[in-house]
């Protein structure tokens, strides 16, 4: 969903301490009942995408003065002048915190100028840290966790305040990522269609085992090895900017489909394996119970559909042109793969 700022507000003044400051000095009081003012605060920039200051991510540490203490706090700020991600992160934090969620961050606020969202910072490793560390074995304990956050997640009866991601928005994600491909890796386009639409007559021919959009849950949108922290051997989970109405099973697709590209990428010795075991955790400690047919369908089709969206999105992304081929060819790959597997069980 598309976010029309006022051209007046000047998104990039957000990085500016004075300014943050002011902007901070009363709110900061509603979020830490006690506080007199701020002391100190610093500004570092952790993600801005292309560098045009549309969609980045801020830290902001602060040293706040109690009267008798003074305690440091860092609260991290998204904000996005094209698209409603804060938003939608803002509103899927207060459903999970009245639902008595314990494993998110402490969400602090959403200011519509801006449109952004304030929240404690996490700190921790995710599990691409411990990928990266070759610590793999420690990735099997958060698993089960995750998967169980998922269910009661998926379960939330709840009206839906948040979009629906119908027939018309999934056809609308389609024809962006065949943009991508056809402007940033056109070598790649003949292949991402005979991906592509073969997948697309494969939703049409088995419809009925798809759910109806009032059928659909709340999703989290974007689950993957970034998006989850352990800390103090607690498990939070982060980023609900793409939270939205949707068949739940491409949660646990999009999972595993980001799972399965990490592996891929830091090729640890036996990843085959390792692939396995996370997918088998995962999914035991989801169903709990024997998986119906038609679930394993539907999690290979949303499979299929998210290693799609990656080689759209890396094709754009990823530079220099040498690993951007590498990196949309390694993701048609598995969207292949998954095709193939469709295919079959069909």
């Amino acid at each position: 969903m598309l976010i029309n700022l006022k051209k007046k507000v000047k998104i990039k003044r957000l990085i500016e301490p004075d300014f943050v400051r002011n902007l901070l000095a009363k709110r900061v009081k509603k979020y830490y009942p006690g506080v007199k003012k701020i002391d100190d605060l610093q500004v570092e920039i952790l993600r801005n995408f292309l560098g045009k200051f549309r969609n980045f991510t801020l830290r902001y540490r602060l040293v706040l003065n109690f009267g008798k203490y003074k305690k440091k706090k860092n609260i991290l700020a998204k904000a996005n002048t094209l698209h409603d991600n804060p938003k939608r992160w803002f509103i899927a934090a207060k459903i999970l915190e009245r639902n008595g969620f314990k494993k998110i961050p402490k969400v602090l606020d959403y200011l519509p100028r801006f449109n952004l969202v304030l929240y404690e910072e996490v700190k921790g490793l995710c599990p691409q840290d411990l990928l990266i560390q070759k610590k793999i074995k420690k990735i099997f304990k958060v698993i089960p966790e995750v998967a169980l956050f998922l269910k009661k997640f998926h379960s939330l009866k709840i009206k839906k305040i948040l979009p629906i991601k119908n027939k018309k928005e999934e056809n609308k994600e389609h024809r962006h990522w065949l943009f991508l491909i056809k402007k940033c890796a056109p070598k790649f386009l003949k292949r991402f269609k005979k991906i592509y639409y073969p997948l697309i007559k494969f939703r049409e021919k088995n419809k009925k085992i798809f759910p109806k959009p009032e059928d659909f849950s709340l999703i989290h949108g974007d689950l993957h090895f970034g998006n989850i922290i352990l800390t103090d051997k607690k498990v939070k989970i982060i980023d609900f900017g793409d939270a939205q109405f949707y068949d739940p099973l491409d949660d646990l697709a999009r999972f595993l489909a980001q799972s399965k590209s990490m592996l891929e990428y830091y090729q640890p010795p036996d990843y085959y394996f390792y692939e396995r075991k996370i997918e088998n955790l995962f999914l035991k400690n989801y169903f709990r119970k024997k998986i119906k047919n038609e679930e394993k369908i539907r999690i290979t089709f949303f499979k299929v559909r998210n290693f799609l969206q990656m080689a759209g999105i890396l094709s754009f992304i990823i530079w220099p042109k040498k690993d951007k081929f590498l990196a949309v060819k390694k993701s048609l790959n598995l969207a292949e793969k998954e095709l193939n597997l469709l295919q079959i069980t069909n």
